[in-house]
């Protein structure tokens, strides 16, 4: 299916849809509990599952960078650079 792993360039996997729970774990303790508000800087978006997570708490500012140019025209795709 569609967006549910993320391949480096000799088919390793980098992200799969199976951490989803995981990162919004993540997100709920990199926010003290849900805390909206929080400053959030994200290095590699993979498939954005930590960000859209964080998403959810409203942050005040959420920076991502990520450097390989498909995942990074995804994320313009997608509208990460108007969030």
């Amino acid at each position: 299916a569609a967006n549910t792993i993320l391949l480096d360039g000799d088919d390793d996997a980098v992200m799969m849809e199976w951490e989803r729970p995981l990162m919004n774990a993540h997100a709920s303790i990199l926010t003290n509990n849900g805390t909206r508000g929080k400053r959030v800087l994200n290095i590699g978006f993979g498939l954005g599952i930590i960000d859209s997570a964080l998403q959810s708490y409203e942050p005040s500012l959420h920076v991502i960078c990520e450097a390989h140019p498909t995942v990074y025209k995804k994320m313009v795709d997608d509208g990460w650079d108007k969030k």
